[in-house]
């Protein structure tokens, strides 16, 4: 056993971090016997992780992360059949901070924070694909010469303004260059809402944006896909599945996981860690 491998969650804004956070930490107030894996030490303070389930239990939006870099929380866990353990590392700051990799100002603080780790859940939501002419990027690093000038006048592109998918390959290609990442888990998020082709989450990911997908591939060995609906139901549903939905969360199964290629949807939203940790 090792406490060596360092596991942290990522995604832009809006990909729905905070959301799987809330309902992961009630699996772990919950407890139970079904779980891949089990919770060996919970952080010192849980305040912030208290207030966020809050409004996961009582079925209201989570307010998005106001504060750039929380407190780290760090939870320990083992996996029941070897004994294996990972440190999950879930800092939950703005995905805005993961934005200022795109336009470089990312805080020093969470530059270590990522090459400190070596595995990574990274979710996505907003799926609108990009073409070839539009991943060209403006990595000092990689400036032509000869159009240094012409660079230094054109105005950059505020990320919030670019979609969705080059932003998470601008944010993955930094991760993959600057981490020493060796396993990733890639999570779609509202899975409620997407798995109505029945497509496996890779096969989703492959139709509806290829080179996002082809991107991901590209860059990481070794990495799984899976759908996550962490709120379980769609906001607008709310008085018509309130009740179906707090029954559902007295028996921890409100939130599911489509993972890999598994036919059934799971409860256990530990099945990415239990991946990650081996």
């Amino acid at each position: 056993m090792t406490m060596e491998k360092k596991c942290f969650i990522a995604g832009v804004p809006d990909a729905g971090k905070t959301t799987y956070i809330a309902a992961l930490w009630d699996i772990i107030k919950r407890g139970g016997n079904n779980l891949e894996l089990q919770f060996t030490t919970s952080p010192e303070n849980s305040s912030y992780l208290n207030e966020i389930w809050e409004y996961w239990v009582s079925m209201n939006k989570i307010e998005r992360s106001k504060t750039p870099v929380p407190d780290d929380i760090k939870i320990n866990v083992k996996r029941k059949s070897d004994g294996e353990e990972l440190e999950l590392d879930i800092p939950d700051f703005m995905g805005e901070q993961f934005q200022k990799i795109i336009d470089h100002t990312l805080p020093e603080n969470i530059k270590q924070w990522i090459e400190q780790s070596d595995r990574m859940v990274y979710l996505i939501n907003k799926l609108d694909d990009v073409s070839k002419d539009d991943l060209e990027e403006d990595d000092p690093e990689e400036v032509d010469i000869d159009r240094t000038e012409e660079r230094q006048k054109a105005p950059r592109l505020a990320p919030e303004k670019m979609l969705e998918a080059s932003q998470n390959m601008m944010v993955l290609k930094y991760i993959a260059s600057h981490s020493k990442m060796q396993k990733i888990a890639i999570g779609l998020s509202a899975w409620d809402l997407k798995m109505t082709e029945n497509l496996t989450p890779e096969e989703f990911l492959q139709q509806r944006s290829p080179v996002l997908y082809n991107f991901i591939k590209w860059h990481f060995n070794d990495v799984v896909f899976f759908g996550v609906s962490a709120q379980g139901f769609d906001y607008k549903d709310k008085s018509e599945k309130e009740a179906e939905m707090k029954d559902k969360a007295r028996k921890s199964c409100r939130a599911f996981i489509a993972f890999d290629k598994e036919k059934e949807l799971s409860p256990d939203l530990t099945k990415p860690f239990n991946y990650l940790i081996s």
